[in-house]
């Protein structure tokens, strides 16, 4: 039987690459820094913890893996993490990530499993450490994120073209040539990479990674937890209801979007904005005054899925991404979707079937896109029975495990 351990310092979608391995019965181990099991410290913080910051904690939990398929190293640590996040100078992240990846090295070699599969920010020398000492085993790169090279240019141009300075302090490290240096390094050593979408994929051809080392497994979605609501045919003289969820940050585009907006009044389009502040964002003190301009700050998911429900369209012109979940999480609750062709959710996608994808660097795209679903309302409620066919079709968590257990069992019998 083959064995996989799946090393991820946080959460993201590594709950569902683990459930897909386990039910194939090739999950040796899960590992990550925080967690919800039996008398686990996360266990015993979530028990003073209310509301808001309750619900968050109680996401720390799979229902289908065992206690004890799961591995917790350096929890404290990853408590500290989470905790300093509201604090915004303080970051411990780049101590967490090393502790983390050390010890994951030390006991891959110590298990010396099949495979093992890590997660961008696992620095090249515990990377190496494992492929010296556990030769036999195949080390896998989930990357969640275009590359940071990449995603560099396409900030240079931005700053270049809007006048801003942003992403030097928002992004710092993208100028720290160390930090460059273990960029290039991380795409040179692993045996492959698990790459969520199109825009991944071709940021990690020109970081000069070979094709053959590419494999493209999309995420999923809850189609349950993201229920259905079509979509109204709301009076022309209503305001368009537009939501971005997201940290809000110049990443995200939210810079771009309030500009955009800010030139209608409330009779004529709302935006609302779900997602913390991240450091030196200065974009809700520019447009707190606009009344079509909400910022409601971190919303938990529960309130999410309401909000999909009375919105006219979901909204994301992110300039660097993996494959944002919450666009699939729109498209299930038949929310459709206008993002940058740099989302990765634009793959799935269909220009005026259940959204518009417009060139991230054309803000004009982005502007006429706003005023084509001001002027066809009619066609909204049939491009939000398209975006629910689309995730039922393409994007399930069922589909995502079969392409898991699918591909990992072609790598492991390819280098046999």
């Amino acid at each position: 039987m083959k064995r996989i351990i799946i090393a991820h310092v946080s959460k993201q979608h590594s709950f569902h690459t683990a459930v897909a391995l386990k039910r194939a019965g090739m999950l040796s181990k899960y590992i990550t820094t925080v967690y919800d099991k039996q008398s686990s410290l996360t266990g015993k913080v979530k028990k003073l913890l209310k509301g808001a910051t309750l619900n968050k904690a109680s996401t720390r939990r799979s229902a289908e893996l065992e206690d004890d398929s799961v591995l917790l190293i350096g929890e404290f640590f990853g408590l500290l993490r989470i905790f300093l996040r509201r604090f915004k100078k303080i970051n411990i992240d780049a101590f967490v990530m090393d502790y983390f990846g050390r010890n994951v090295a030390n006991y891959v070699i110590q298990e010396k499993p099949d495979a093992v599969i890590l997660y961008d920010g696992v620095g090249k020398k515990y990377i190496d450490k494992i492929k010296k000492k556990s030769p036999n085993t195949k080390v896998i790169m989930d990357v969640t994120i275009s590359s940071r090279l990449y995603m560099k240019e396409i900030f240079e141009e931005d700053m270049r073209l809007y006048g801003h300075d942003k992403f030097y302090k928002q992004e710092a490290s993208l100028w720290n040539e160390e930090h460059l240096r273990n960029v290039r390094d991380d795409f040179r050593h692993c045996d492959y990479y698990f790459v969520p979408s199109e825009v991944v994929k071709r940021s990690l051809v020109a970081a000069n990674v070979p094709l053959s080392k590419l494999v493209k497994i999309p995420y999923g979605v809850s189609v349950r937890d993201f229920s259905f609501h079509e979509k109204p045919q709301r009076l022309a003289t209503e305001p368009l209801r537009l939501l971005f969820v997201g940290g809000v940050m110049h990443r995200k585009g939210i810079h771009h979007l309030c500009e955009l907006v800010s030139m209608y009044n409330e009779q004529e389009v709302i935006l609302e904005i779900a997602g913390g502040v991240v450091a030196f964002e200065d974009t809700p003190e520019k447009y707190h005054e606009r009344s079509n301009i909400k910022f409601l700050g971190f919303v938990t998911r529960d309130r999410i899925a309401e909000k999909f429900k009375h919105a006219d369209v979901f909204i994301l012109p992110s300039l660097g991404e993996g494959l944002a979940l919450v666009i699939l999480e729109a498209l299930a609750t038949g929310t459709p979707v206008l993002t940058s062709n740099l989302s990765g959710g634009n793959d799935a996608v269909i220009n005026y079937e259940n959204g518009i994808v417009y060139d991230y660097n054309q803000l004009e795209q982005l502007a006429q896109a706003i005023e084509w679903f001001r002027s066809n309302r009619d066609k909204i409620p049939a491009m939000s029975r398209a975006a629910r066919r689309t995730v039922e079709e393409e994007y399930s968590w069922e589909r995502y495990y079969e392409d898991v257990v699918r591909k990992m069992n072609n790598i492991l019998e390819v280098n046999q």
